[in-house]
């Protein structure tokens, strides 16, 4: 009830957004070494002085991996981030970083997937709002430059005020997709391709290529050809079965991905291709296979 929301998240379309907000407090010299694979943050200091270094991943993936390796067991990272071992570790060689000095009342937006480097300088207390990566690129744009032009900021809106249950209940992988589709009045071949778009930020029946593995991968769970998906049919969602649906879902991920990167080379020199800058790093293939 003592912090205040920053003006740029009170807007109504980016709230939803928010999936989180971590308090940190850190003694002097804290130096923690970190990547969002999930969310873009925005890091506000509260008290004393920090300072951030800062790598763009997309620029140099294999510090990403190095970072955070996939299979790590433990949740320290294998670099030593005040004394890297170049032998070791080559790729930090001669990379470009960048370095930002917050004191008490900045804040710091960080996009996805970039690894960062704290050092406190100080006792210092930070607020992490952690903004969940595919919902905003939902956002619509013109709302936002409404909002970051009106006056509205409110002083006493505070963090206790937000509904984290409503937010937190988002659907993250596609079981839970499903799932609500399942739990829905309405949970036809329309209703799928719209919700599944909207989770892929990409209009699936835009795009013939598209729209027909949509077809195949809705057929294949559709297993009575009814043209609604009913629960018994999801609890045979298992075996090879499983396998095959979660091959196709992998298969639509990746074309998807395939369709942004050509859709924002062909636009690199466009205004508009700001708005989809990095839509391509939000879909981590990887973990598609075993989100069933």
């Amino acid at each position: 009830k003592y912090i205040i929301v920053p003006r740029p998240l009170q807007c109504d379309d980016v709230l939803p957004t928010i999936q989180s907000a971590i308090m940190l407090i850190n003694n002097i010299n804290t130096s923690p070494l970190m990547v969002n694979e999930e969310y873009n943050s925005l890091i506000c200091l509260f008290r004393g002085n920090k300072r951030l270094t800062l790598v763009n991943t997309a620029k140099y993936p294999d510090i990403r991996h190095i970072v955070n390796p996939q299979n790590r067991q433990s949740q320290q990272t294998p670099v030593d981030p005040d004394r890297v071992d170049f032998d070791q570790f080559p790729e930090f060689t001669n990379i470009e970083y960048h370095v930002a000095n917050l004191t008490a009342g900045d804040c710091l937006f960080i996009p996805i997937n970039w690894v960062f480097q704290e050092r406190s300088l100080d006792n210092t207390i930070t607020v992490i709002y952690n903004i969940h990566h595919k919902q905003a690129l939902n956002i619509d744009l013109n709302q936002i430059e409404t909002c970051s032009k009106d006056d509205s900021y409110d002083s006493s809106f505070t963090l206790d005020q937000i509904d984290w249950a409503s937010m937190q209940n988002e659907p993250r992988n596609f079981r839970e997709i499903i799932m609500d589709l399942i739990n829905t009045k309405s949970n036809t071949f329309e209703k799928w391709q719209e919700t599944f778009s909207k989770h892929l930020s990409f209009d699936l029946a835009s795009d013939s290529d598209t729209a027909a593995i949509f077809e195949e991968l809705y057929g294949i769970i559709d297993l009575d050809g009814s043209g609604e998906v009913t629960i018994g049919e999801i609890e045979l969602i298992k075996g090879a079965h499983q396998h095959h649906i979660s091959d196709i879902l992998y298969e639509i991920v990746k074309l998807v991905d395939e369709k942004q990167k050509s859709k924002t080379s062909k636009n690199d020199n466009q205004e508009e291709t700001l708005e989809n800058e990095d839509t391509d790093e939000h879909l981590n293939l990887e973990n598609y296979k075993t989100d069933l």
